[in-house]
């Protein structure tokens, strides 16, 4: 696979250099003088939407600003044929469904910013254990069906492109900020600005603090999160602005004090807020950074040439609570024990009064633990996605008939790097004490790897009121 993947990747910059030269050679630049380059989108307006094959839909600046969402599940509420399953109240690591594929983790819809895959491993690992802060956006693109055709590797469902700050024509500064409950704060900074003619400098800083909603029992540790974000993209363009050139680099890090585990349903009923303090050490970190190079090439008035290079690297680790062994273990290495879903379930079900009241009394913190008896799991990986796109537009008009041809090529290439680490500990008058911190890879140490080629072309021929889209 990899031999194919260098080979058709020679071939294709042999073709794009080829095309490059013999174009610019025979094009007529005076015409070319007030081409204007749009940044990256899919869909690019409303209008745009309704033009497309199958269903889209364009949710632009002026609908984000009127309520300044940072949560993308709110955003997306509004367009149908999109579902939603809540988990942490923030949308950091959202589970989307579109046209009724699966919505764990969003890994069954194709997640893209400014028309790359964002995905930590999209096709080797594809949950999406990052997201793009929303809060830096600039548009959303929703594509359903057929409309995400052009957008692997799932097309069965949809696609979701962010659009990020573009850059405008002048000097520019904004500054966001906002402050409410739970001590939440937040600050988008973007300011941009022309280095001459040719040359343009935009950066963009969002910072998202917040202590959390939820109570953590016998702790003072907050509940929330703290994300820190930074982009910075540097433009340069021709004299006849007929060749654009974008490089983009963008870090995220982010704390969260988040847990899988939840609430027996007489607790929830009770204070859906609660949190046992089991799930006290419970939290992820991760580093997320991308650099992408795009460039553009106006071929002539009616035939366009889009080329992208990216690289993402993503990092996590989220630590908490994995499971009860209510009688103990010896080490972290050989700890089996039964996880907190099914000890819940038990609590609900009360099928064994005895042992559902024992379990109660350990969620509580009333009820002391054996040595090794509560597993913790770091769940530490390492993710890579990169890859090269080119797509080729073009246009044309007879008295009668229009035509409206795009083909795009993408070699694609992603892995997971997974070394995870149980450890053990005990309850004692309602806290966590460590018995056995174990070794790195007693809970997983794996490697997988993903190469791809993906290849289409569509087309839109209209004569009068008819309209064809064929594609492949």
């Amino acid at each position: 696979m990899s031999k194919l993947f260098r080979f058709i990747g020679c071939c294709g910059l042999s073709l794009i250099a080829a095309l490059s030269t013999s174009l610019l050679a025979n094009a007529d630049v005076s015409d070319q003088k007030s081409a204007q380059i749009e940044e990256i989108t899919i869909v690019g307006s409303v209008a745009g939407a309704k033009q497309m094959t199958g269903a889209a839909r364009f949710i632009g600046p002026e609908r984000l600003e009127a309520f300044h969402h940072s949560d993308i599940q709110k955003v997306l509420r509004e367009v149908p044929g999109v579902s939603l399953q809540i988990e942490d109240g923030y949308g950091l690591r959202p589970n989307i469904s579109i046209r009724g594929v699966a919505s764990e983790r969003s890994s069954r819809i194709t997640l893209l910013e400014d028309n790359i895959l964002i995905a930590p491993a999209p096709y080797s690992a594809p949950s999406a254990y990052y997201f793009p802060t929303m809060g830096r956006m600039h548009a959303v693109e929703v594509l359903k069906g057929p409309a995400a055709i052009s957008q692997g590797p799932y097309t069965i469902g949809g696609a979701l492109n962010l659009v990020s700050t573009p850059f405008a024509d002048r000097a520019k500064m904004d500054l966001f900020a906002e402050a409410g409950s739970d001590a939440t704060q937040r600050l988008h900074f973007t300011a941009q600005q022309p280095l001459g003619d040719q040359v343009a400098l935009l950066v963009d800083a969002h910072h998202w603090r917040s202590d959390g909603f939820q109570a953590i029992d016998r702790s003072d540790r907050n509940t929330g999160l703290s994300i820190t974000d930074y982009t910075a993209k540097l433009r340069v363009r021709s004299n006849d602005a007929r060749h654009e050139w974008v490089a983009k680099l963008q870090t995220t890090q982010q704390s969260s004090n988040q847990s899988y585990l939840g609430l027996t349903d007489q607790d929830f009923g009770q204070s859906p807020t609660r949190r046992y303090g089991l799930s006290e050490l419970d939290a992820i970190e991760t580093d997320h950074q991308q650099q992408v190079l795009f460039y553009r090439f106006k071929m002539t008035p009616t035939t366009e040439l889009e080329v992208a290079l990216y690289n993402n690297e993503h990092a996590r680790n989220w630590f908490k609570t994995e499971k009860l062994d209510i009688d103990g273990s010896q080490d972290a290495n050989t700890f089996a024990g039964k996880n907190w879903l099914a000890v819940i379930q038990a609590i609900n079900t009360a099928t064994d009064a005895s042992l559902a009241e024992d379990y109660q009394s350990i969620l509580d913190g009333a009820e002391d633990t054996a040595p090794g008896s509560i597993g913790l799991r770091a769940n530490a990986r390492e993710y890579f996605s990169r890859g090269a796109q080119a797509k080729l537009t073009h246009s044309l008009q007879t008295e009668s008939i229009d035509y409206d041809f795009e083909a795009g090529l993408r070699l694609h290439k992603d892995g997971e790097d997974r070394l995870q680490r149980d450890s053990t500990y005990h309850q004692s008058r309602g806290k966590l004490l460590l018995d056995d911190l174990g070794r790195w890879g007693n809970a997983g140490n794996q490697r997988q790897t993903a190469e791809a080629v993906a290849a289409y072309f569509q087309s839109r021929i209209t004569f009068k009121s008819v309209v064809l889209s064929p594609g492949l």
